[in-house]
């Protein structure tokens, strides 16, 4: 057991700096990073998780300051989270059967490739799952005391401010509380309503604490709205109706064949001291798996993290205590069935993603780019904060939800507007995920210079035999220069001799070369002035790390704009010195 828990350790090392990255850590890094700014989350910076993550996070981040190894030094902060979930998995499972049964159903957890996996990343399920397996080692620990429902509570209430998904599991334990006393002669004997009801109020207190001081924190900063918004209401309107699927009728039927095999394990013959909690949890478990493929509208596989220890928990008891190992001999020697699935779901991580390839290679790339090309003050247009160290010019991510929202209308699409306003003279290159007015307008003003674009656009120069005369607009008022790929532009500029870059407002310009270019290109000056063009490869950047694949690659979006362009005058309102304001909030 010891020597598959150390390589389990040993390759989890590895995969931090060769996993390929996730969209969702970049998004909690920008958000951990804005509090380092003194930016407000949910009113000037959009997200729509709970808090608590970010913040303990956020000394961390600041620490590091504006490096790409961040991207890695965050995955290494998500080690003694992982280490805290096996210790509870562990804890867990020797209060419910035995220390042996609980060692075993931490390893099991420990290789489980999903959860190995969405664990490594940076990511606020990883801390959430340790608060609600904590809750459960102390509120099933003991005889049930008012000491004990406080500090269950308190846990459950962290949990909460770590990830409103734990509405779910609350909900998935109080279910399961109120169901087992109705199956069970013996636990309605043992329940004192006095004694249950002081208890309850206790545990209600403590789960209130930690959501109750996140609020009142939001509430002394004038942002109780925009907090309220993006961890809920955003998720819920954006949802639409994803909420009425047919598989939400499922969830009855689902729900009472689950109280019937209850029933069956609670009315067998041989009953043990520990049955009504071994009970609870397999009932909370199953609870939460129907809420999941039946209720939640967008199911993701970290949604399921925090049922894999339960479920290796009920597994390695399950074999514990089994008659047949008993009868063959194997009695407290059940690991025997259980060290080859360890061993092989060991095994299989390789084969899932090879640690031997470096697959983070492209986001390090990005980050040293932008760090390279922009300063502090400028905004950059991403997609899910994946630039990190950049504000955002629209507020909204391009996550499922706020994708949904922009095509019911629900979200107005400003990016246009919003680039505009606040200048914005950098993208992300892909424009996948940004809505199609949105991506025409991206297409036509801003041109590629390797894994991000900047304002500006490849220019069509007259064919011989015609004046050398290139008509423009400019939609992004920002200083610009002329670049061809033969060498240096010489000519003049809206009637004045081109001898550099020079600022050029919102609207047409002309440009006559003094020879005829073969291909020309209107850029922004800065891109230029760090050595970056779009007729060059693209410019080396420090090599943080080796280069490599993407676990969310961007494809190769044409630097042509669309055909039927059309002039961009009507997307430029009046510059502001500060960004729009987002529906609910803020831009950022």
């Amino acid at each position: 057991m010891g020597l598959l828990f150390t390589l389990a350790l040993c390759l989890r090392v590895v995969y931090v700096f060769h996993h390929g990255f996730d969209s969702d850590e970049s998004q909690h890094l920008h958000v951990a990073w804005a509090w380092t700014q003194g930016l407000l989350p949910y009113r000037d910076v959009f997200d729509n998780h709970a808090p608590l993550f970010h913040l303990l996070h956020a000394p961390l981040v600041a620490a590091a300051g504006e490096t790409p190894n961040i991207l890695f030094l965050s995955r290494l902060t998500m080690l003694p989270w992982y280490l805290a979930a096996l210790w509870s998995t562990f804890a867990l499972g020797k209060s419910l059967y035995t220390a042996r049964a609980g060692a075993w159903a931490a390893l099991l957890v420990a290789v489980w490739p999903d959860f190995f996996f969405k664990s490594l990343e940076f990511r606020a399920d990883d801390l959430w799952v340790v608060f609600w397996l904590l809750s459960l080692v102390v509120l099933l620990g003991g005889e049930w005391s008012g000491r004990r429902a406080l500090a269950g509570g308190a846990l459950l209430g962290a949990a909460v401010g770590t990830s409103l998904k734990s509405v779910m599991l609350i909900s998935s334990l109080c279910g399961a509380a109120l169901i087992l006393p109705l199956l069970s002669r013996r636990m309605r004997e043992r329940i004192t309503p006095r004694r249950v009801g002081a208890c309850l109020l206790l545990a209600v207190l403590g789960a209130c604490l930690v959501p109750a001081g996140l609020a009142l924190y939001f509430v002394f900063r004038g942002a109780f709205g925009p907090f309220l918004y993006g961890t809920l209401m955003h998720n819920v309107q954006s949802k639409g109706s994803a909420w009425l699927r047919p598989r939400s009728l499922l969830f009855l039927p689902g729900l009472l064949l689950l109280i019937a095999g209850v029933r069956m394990f609670l009315g067998r013959a041989k009953r043990e001291e520990k049955d009504p909690r071994r009970a609870l949890v397999a009932t909370t478990a199953g609870i939460y798996y129907l809420w999941l493929m039946t209720l939640w509208p967008v199911v993701t596989k970290q949604d399921f993290l925090p049922l894999h220890p339960l479920v290796a928990v009920l597994a390695a008891g399950a074999l514990a205590a089994s008659p047949r190992l008993a009868a063959i001999g194997l009695s407290g020697r059940f690991p025997a069935a259980l060290a080859g699935p360890a061993a092989l779901m060991l095994c299989w991580l390789p084969l899932t993603s090879a640690p031997w390839e470096d697959h983070t290679g492209s986001e390090v790339r990005l980050l040293s780019t932008v760090l390279r090309l922009t300063e502090p003050e400028d905004f950059i247009l991403d997609r899910k904060g994946e630039t990190v160290f950049r504000r955002r010019p629209f507020f909204y991510v391009m996550e499922s939800l706020t994708r949904e929202g922009l095509d019911r209308g629900v979200i107005p699409d400003r990016i246009p507007e919003d680039l505009v306003a606040t200048r914005t003279c950098v993208t992300v290159d892909s424009v996948r995920r940004f809505p199609p007015r949105a991506s025409r307008f991206i297409l036509e003003n801003y041109i590629s210079v390797g894994p991000l674009r900047v304002a500006g656009q490849r220019l069509d120069v007259p064919p011989p035999g015609r004046a050398p005369k290139v008509t423009f607009e400019v939609a992004v008022p920002a200083r610009y220069g002329l670049v061809a790929k033969e060498g240096p532009v010489s000519g003049t500029l809206d009637g004045q001799p081109y001898l550099g870059p020079r600022f050029l407002a919102a609207g047409r310009h002309d440009f006559v070369a003094a020879e005829r270019p073969g291909r020309l290109a209107l850029v922004w000056a800065q891109a230029l002035e760090r050595g970056f063009s779009p007729f060059r490869p693209r410019p080396s950047v420090p090599p943080f790390r080796p280069s490599g694949g993407s676990s969310e690659r961007s494809e190769h979006v044409s630097d042509s704009p669309p055909a039927g362009r059309s002039p961009s005058g009507a997307n430029r309102p009046p510059r502001r010195s500060l960004p729009p304001r987002g529906a609910p909030a803020g831009s950022a």
